[in-house]
């Protein structure tokens, strides 16, 4: 419902305003992990679900994600990790991670959030 809107906050005046927009931005459509850098490392601390489904499969919260198309996260910035991984719903992305020393490489849709 709030996805055709834009809102501003005015925190003084404790009020907000909601803009109506054509279509969304698509800043949110991204592949479904949340990540956490930790010790130089991009952890899959999250997955989305909707309708109770996880929206990226084979992927497991503790991975450590190695890459991104031809994006590695051991030398990109957390901008350009997050670049990777939006795009448009539908598109794949080909991950790489790292799971009990293991590298498994996942294809992952991206999905509109």
């Amino acid at each position: 419902m709030l996805r055709g809107f834009r809102i501003s906050i005015d925190y003084p005046r404790g009020m907000s305003y909601w803009q109506a927009q054509r279509r969304s931005s698509g800043a949110l459509d991204q592949v479904g992990l949340t990540l956490a850098h930790t010790n130089g490392a991009y952890v899959v601390t999250s997955i989305a679900t909707r309708d109770g489904e996880a929206t990226v499969h084979r992927v497991q919260v503790g991975d450590k994600l190695l890459r991104v198309g031809s994006v590695s996260t051991q030398t990109a910035s957390s901008s350009e990790v997050l670049d990777a991984l939006n795009g448009k719903p539908g598109d794949l992305r080909r991950l790489v991670v790292e799971r009990d020393r293991e590298k498994l490489i996942i294809e992952a849709t991206i999905s509109e959030f």
